[in-house]
């Protein structure tokens, strides 16, 4: 593992809070096993002592979340056994500490979207994501850094500087939602809020090997929740989504963001019977416009696949053939453009690109629509989402890879970021496991069943919990 000079290697883990994922923690305050104050100070202190080699948390209100850690405790003193069950359905995160990537508004902390023009200005309210997180119980403790605007896919900027991943701070943990995957996976934040315009929460999510959702469009609110135009607001292809450490995380967090769409999402997850579920697959996008998947990658994908037929009896299917180079070089308007602000392959549908008139095939919905055809009804594609790793800056040359996530977004898919063990350097392996519109509940049970296989998370510290 390669340190980035002068920059202290990650504490190790001696709390056993630190190791337990939201829903792990709720119930713990629930019960009485551990306090909400003694929960949010463990993060706290631990956000603190990994910011100084990860440079992720970028505003914080630590003391404000000390004091409504205690007010939860003054009221679970007060309810009878009966009474705090009953809050893991009205308060199901309840004493659990958030944070959210510094674009997506949380009331009093900084906005500034990584500009130094900005700097100083604070959110006057919270995205409507963070209200509804804060109504299920859930404590605040900061914002963190973002490339400028949160439109790139390494994170760092004049004001903030740059975020190291936690397994080698000589590479990136990705963007836009850089700063949140960073912090987490370094525990020090248990859950975080992130934005998803072309890769913006499953990249992060796949660089440190934590998992992540880019839910359905219209899901979850965008209120407040990014700094671009009506115009990508609108457009379908932006998203608000969780990462955590654990796949059940992913469902308890959006049924809390996302309560109409979400609702019931649990009981479909548990519900889903993988052999009736059709599994495609795919190592790339078989295009020479992106680099190929490095053979750890593949070779972790096909043992995800395996383990999904043989283990629960699904259909499996390779699909190479038909992610072909012609889809792809529309998706990203390739040879149109000099550079994807808006990450390639949203810019057919972001722009009145005059080329592809509605009735081509190669009109971006006609091209959805083909998509979702081949996939057929009760499906999933899994694809890695990044050929590989990267260092600081080396994405740049390689700008085009972002194709394998924005191409869903794109084509308005969920997508759920996996992890899948470590390579031999010692980097998250991962695959995205799309679905198609509204069929969430899929990509979340193929993450469940993959985390009993591969286990998950893995911690980037060592752990010297007694």
């Amino acid at each position: 593992m390669l340190f980035a000079p002068n920059l202290p290697p990650l504490p190790p883990i001696t709390d056993p809070i630190l190791l337990q994922d939201c829903t792990a923690l709720a119930e713990w305050i629930r019960k009485g096993k551990r306090s909400a104050e003694q929960v949010v100070s463990a993060y706290i202190q631990r956000a603190k002592a990994v910011n100084v080699s990860l440079n992720a948390m970028v505003d914080d209100r630590y003391e404000a979340a000390v004091r409504e850690a205690r007010e939860v405790d003054r009221i679970l003193a007060t309810l009878t056994e009966t009474q705090r069950e009953a809050l893991k359905e009205t308060k199901p995160l309840l004493g659990v500490p958030f944070t959210c990537k510094e674009v997506v508004m949380m009331q009093g902390m900084n906005h500034t979207g990584g500009l130094v023009t900005r700097k100083g200005i604070k959110a006057n309210v919270d995205a409507e994501a963070n209200t509804r997180l804060k109504q299920a119980g859930a404590i605040a403790i900061g914002v963190t850094n973002v490339p400028e605007i949160g439109i790139w896919c390494e994170t760092t900027s004049t004001l903030y500087g740059r975020s190291n991943n936690p397994y080698d701070f000589t590479r990136t943990p990705g963007g836009s939602s850089g700063g949140e995957s960073s912090l987490l996976s370094g525990c020090g934040t248990p859950l975080s809020v992130g934005s998803d315009v072309g890769g913006s929460i499953r990249m992060p999510a796949y660089f440190t090997g934590t998992f992540g959702h880019k839910p359905s469009p219209e899901w979850v609110s965008l209120i407040n929740g990014a700094m671009f135009p009506e115009k990508v607001k609108n457009s379908r292809v932006l998203a608000i989504g969780p990462l955590c450490r654990s796949a059940r995380d992913l469902t308890l967090t959006l049924e809390v963001m996302a309560p109409l769409k979400a609702k019931g999402l649990r009981s479909k997850v548990d519900k889903t019977n993988l052999s009736k579920v059709k599994i495609w697959w795919a190592e790339g996008l078989d295009t020479p416009i992106v680099s190929p998947t490095n053979a750890a990658q593949k070779k972790a994908l096909k043992e995800a696949v395996t383990y999904l037929n043989q283990a629960y009896g699904a259909r499996t299917e390779r699909s190479d053939a038909w992610l072909s180079w012609e889809w792809l070089r529309f998706w990203c308007g390739f040879g149109r453009f000099t550079f994807g602000l808006l990450m390639m392959a949203t810019v057919q549908k972001l722009s009145k690109v005059k080329e592809e008139p509605k009735n081509s095939p190669h009109y971006w919905k006609n091209k959805k629509k083909m998509l979702i055809d081949k996939l057929g009804s009760n499906s999933v594609l899994i694809i890695p989402m990044l050929p590989r790793h990267y260092y600081h800056n080396e994405i740049l040359t390689n700008a085009l890879d972002v194709s394998h996530t924005a191409l869903f977004n794109a084509t308005e898919m969920p997508g759920s970021a996996v992890p899948l063990g470590l390579d031999n350097e010692g980097m998250p392996l991962g695959v995205q496991v799309v679905a198609l519109p509204d069929d969430d509940h899929l990509c979340m049970a193929v993450a469940e069943a993959l985390e009993k296989k591969f286990g998950g998370w893995i911690s980037p510290s060592p752990i010297a919990v007694k």
